[in-house]
This record gives structure tokens, sequence and C-alpha cells, in this order.
């Protein structure tokens, strides 16, 4: 008796070994469910080796920070604002209306989640518009001119010069932005990486300008860097150590 299959197409029954349905000439499909579960097995077990790796890898730059937890709740700086200077909260500003020209620290008003901040050129959503922005766990600077729309989410504003920084007491400076011969001395120091996306900037000014980069780089282990006056240093998902 001769064997008969279904066709794939139309789903009438014709001869096993014909290879083009008569009925509707749909070919018959070379592969069989066979090599198909085979090859399904093959990729996903090449992605389980391919996320092993990462995670292992991950845990490899690990290796070398302090607990996420100390980098990002550390409380070792502190910062001591001026008499009779208000906080700028968060809202949306215009430069030269209620908020005048100039450089600012902004600070992470809730430790909970992080603030962020969004410069523009004009009060508009297109993305061309945009000069800058980012997440704020600690805090960062930036400076402002006139006709510049500023956003502001989870955080306070004070003018820079209206506020005074101590030494942390152990040595460590978490992520965010610093200012040399500020916030920062000059001199060397270690950055200790606590994540895979772990990377640092030096700029020379707040200005967010793609001009003012003036190094980057992503790092997986200890990296130690010389900081000058008057330079602004960039962190994330890292820490910078004065203990060398």
């Amino acid at each position: 008796m001769n064997q008969i299959r279904v066709c794939e197409a139309c789903r009438s029954k014709i001869p096993m070994e014909a290879k083009i349905c008569p009925n509707c000439g749909h070919k018959k499909n070379s592969i069989s469910p066979l090599r198909t579960w085979g090859t399904i097995v093959i990729m996903v077990m090449v992605v389980a080796l391919v996320l092993y790796k990462v995670q292992n890898k991950s845990q490899e730059y690990r290796g070398f920070s302090l607990p996420i937890e100390a980098v990002s709740f550390s409380e070792s700086q502190t910062i001591q604002k001026a008499e009779g200077v208000n906080a700028i909260k968060g809202g949306t500003y215009e430069i030269g209306k209620g908020v005048q020209a100039g450089e600012y620290i902004v600070i992470n008003s809730d430790n909970s989640y992080p603030g962020f901040f969004e410069l523009k050129k004009t009060n508009s959503d297109k993305f061309e518009d945009i000069l800058g922005n980012g997440s704020v766990y600690n805090y960062s600077m930036i400076t402002v001119s006139d006709g510049q729309v500023l956003e502001l989410n989870n955080v306070e504003m004070y003018p820079f010069n209206s506020v005074t920084f101590s030494e942390p007491t152990d040595g460590i400076y978490k992520p965010g932005m610093y200012k040399v011969g500020a916030n920062i001395k000059a001199g060397s120091y270690k950055i200790i990486p606590s994540d895979i996306n772990s990377n640092y900037k030096i700029v020379k000014d707040s200005t967010y300008s793609q001009d003012s980069i003036l190094e980057t780089d992503y790092i997986d282990g200890a990296t130690y860097i010389n900081l000058k006056d008057n330079k602004y240093i960039i962190i994330e998902d890292a820490v910078i150590s004065s203990k060398l």
C-alpha cells in the first residue's frame, strides 16, 4: 500500500514520494522536522553560552569595585550652601527669565531614585534642539546661556559659586561630575569601575557641547588618571579614589 502525506499548503492527501502537489502545485518542504528542531536547539545553546560569558565578564568587572550600594549612597562628601541662596527646584525654565545665565550645580534631591536635567536651544520637542541631558545620582554641573531652556526633575540647582565642598572622609568620590580645583583637587587618582558600562569623560567646561570633550573611555579595571585644575571629570558606574 502506497504511503500518503498531507500537502503543507492545501491540506489534500497526496503520495508520500510526490515532490509537487498535483492539486495546488506546492513544492514539498525539503527541511525535515528533525533538522528544524536540531537547528533550534543549537541556536538556544549558542545564546545561552553568550549570556553566560557576558554574566561572567560582568562579575569580573564588578570584582574591581566597591559594592554598588556603597558607591550610590555614600555621604562622605558634603556640600555647604551659602545662606540666603534659594534652590531652583524642578520645572522648566527659560534662561534669562527667572534663572540667570551662568554655571550651576545640580543636586539629586531624593537619593531613592535619580534626578534628571535636559538643556535645549529652544522650548521645542525637536531632537536636534537638545544640547545635553543626563541622570543625576549625586550631583552634576551645567553652564546655561540666555535663551536656552532648562528642564529639571527631582533635583535642586544652585549657583556654583554659592556652594562649598568638603573632601570625602573615605577618599571616595561618587559617580557624578567634578570640577578640578573646586570639588576635587588636582592630582593623581584611581578610577574603580562597578559595572560593565563604567566610563569617564574629561571635558573643558560644563556647556555639554561636543567640542568640550577632551577625553573619554570605557574601563574594565582600575585605571589611573591625572587631573588638572579647571578641567572637569564625569564618571558613570564608577568611583574615583584618592587612595592609589
